[in-house]
């Protein structure tokens, strides 16, 4: 599990006051105070002291920073370089040997004129944060909706939930990183004890999802207090937003899913990722799989018994906008070894079905059409990605709508696979091998989400891409 933690109050100082609310205000210069001792310390490793006593439940106690390797001198007192740049003052509650030093620290910001102390009591006034707290995040999208926004990362409430604030317009907003869910942590609300009240029992004890804490811990340990750069994906319907957070050592999303603390959520990869960062973050989920990490701890990958992983093939017959019929290269049989292929993750307009006097959807012919014309009597590559026994799914739902049958039917196998084209074919601007991604740019087809990471296409962000450039032309089935 994640270290302990400790809260000190450096002693001997006394700084400004931030509001932690919308009922507070600040002190003048408590973000300035904040932020001076915020990048000074901030992911230094440090040496404290804790004082034997506290007062009004804190503790206090002296910090010190390490000096630099060509100074070669003693540890760095936190305390006196806060005091020394002019944004704290000596409060008197120390030792007198310490206190000394304190106050030579302060005399020297007051004679050079640092901080706080370069400013007269009009200019102080105005060095005060006016804070949107609980700010709209749909404004800060569609203010950022082309550029990311700068953000310090405030507080953590799980591994994919965090609050942050924009600057510089000090705009407070909760986010969740889009594209990645970790762990719930467990938050129990505290019981006020009254004198003279019998305290209510004490609520059942929750506990916090697998890895939770662990996932919160790692988040925090990198951009607690932070500077990120937010790009929006999308606002849910509780009005937080779903980010890519951007650090200068990389994406957290990306860091999280490679460690197994979380695992990719396909509603939020389908939402303003760029494919090539849905693909790295996929390829570092599929890390964590198989060194079994974490989350992934005794996973074993779904096996796809009795049938061939990967072959070359030609296409002989098309049955639909994303069904084909192959037959193995240099087969011989051609009748016995005739293969039904399903493309994977994408679904096109249906074809009649006259026994059934099912009139046929919208754009289904021209779907059909446009796959033949790419495909057919060409050789292909084909990579079984999933497999579903239709006869199973069919007995699933029936047993939902409460028809129960005590016949087991026969397996009924449907093979889903990526098929791509031995040589490209220029499809709207761009020469493109892979046929679902071609039926999907040319707006007869749309793709499905995937229940699971393990019913989906590999290239599944490229599908998406492939879908919203249609969608953005207007073109043919897209145009709704």
């Amino acid at each position: 599990g994640p270290p302990p933690e400790l809260q000190i109050s450096l002693s001997g100082v006394q700084a400004p006051r931030l509001a932690r609310g919308p009922n507070g205000t600040d002190e003048p210069c408590a973000w300035e105070a904040r932020e001076f001792l915020r990048k000074l310390c901030l992911g230094k490793t440090v040496q404290f002291r804790q004082d034997p006593n506290t007062k009004g439940g804190r503790l206090y106690g002296t910090i010190w920073l390490p000096s630099s390797a060509a100074a070669g001198g003693p540890p760095i007192s936190v305390a006196e370089e806060v005091l020394r740049g002019g944004w704290c003052s000596v409060n008197g509650r120390t030792n007198e040997e310490v206190s000394t030093e304190l106050i030579a620290a302060e005399t020297e910001a007051k004679e050079a004129r640092r901080g706080a102390h370069a400013l007269d009591a009009s200019a102080r006034a105005r060095c005060v944060r006016q804070v949107k707290w609980n700010a709209d995040a749909l404004t800060y999208a569609n203010k950022y909706k082309d550029k990311p926004a700068k953000a310090i990362v405030e507080y953590v409430k799980d591994g994919s939930n965090m609050r942050c604030m924009i600057l510089p317009d000090f705009a407070v907003i909760n986010i969740s990183l889009a594209g990645v869910r970790c762990g719930r942590v467990a938050k129990v609300a505290p019981v006020e004890a009254k004198e003279g009240v019998t305290p209510p029992p004490a609520p059942p004890a929750i506990k916090s999802e697998p890895y939770a804490e662990e996932a919160r811990f790692f988040v925090e340990a990198r951009l607690l207090h932070r500077e990120v750069e937010l790009k929006f994906a999308q606002i849910d319907r509780y009005g937080n937003a779903m980010c890519i957070v951007q650090h200068t050592a990389g994406l957290i999303a990306k860091e999280l899913l490679k460690e197994g603390l979380g695992k990719i959520s396909e509603p939020g990869l389908a939402t303003g990722i760029e494919p090539a960062e849905a693909a790295a973050m996929r390829e570092a989920e599929k890390l964590a799989k198989k060194q079994q990490k974490r989350l992934w701890r005794g996973y074993e990958p779904p096996q796809i018994s009795g049938i061939e992983k990967e072959f070359d093939a030609h296409v002989v017959e098309v049955l639909s906008g994303d069904q084909l019929a192959l037959v193995r290269s240099g087969s011989e049989d051609a009748l016995t070894n005739e293969i039904r292929i399903q493309l994977s993750s994408i679904r096109a307009p249906r074809l009649g079905n006259p026994r059934a006097d099912r009139a046929s959807e919208p754009w289904a012919e021209e779907a059909r059409e446009c796959l033949r014309s790419v495909s057919i009597g060409k050789r292909c590559r084909v990579r079984v990605e999933y497999v579903k026994d239709m006869a199973e799914i069919a007995q699933h739902h029936e047993q939902q709508e409460g028809k129960t049958s005590e016949i087991k039917t026969s397996p009924q196998l449907k093979i889903f696979a990526n098929v791509t084209l031995s040589s490209g074919v220029n499809r709207q601007g761009a020469s493109r091998r892979d046929l679902a991604e071609i039926i999907l740019v040319e707006g007869f087809a749309s793709t499905v989400q995937p229940r699971t990471t393990e019913e989906r296409a590999e290239r599944f962000d490229f599908l998406l891409a492939a879908e919203k450039e249609a969608r953005t032309k207007k073109i043919r089935f897209t145009f709704k």
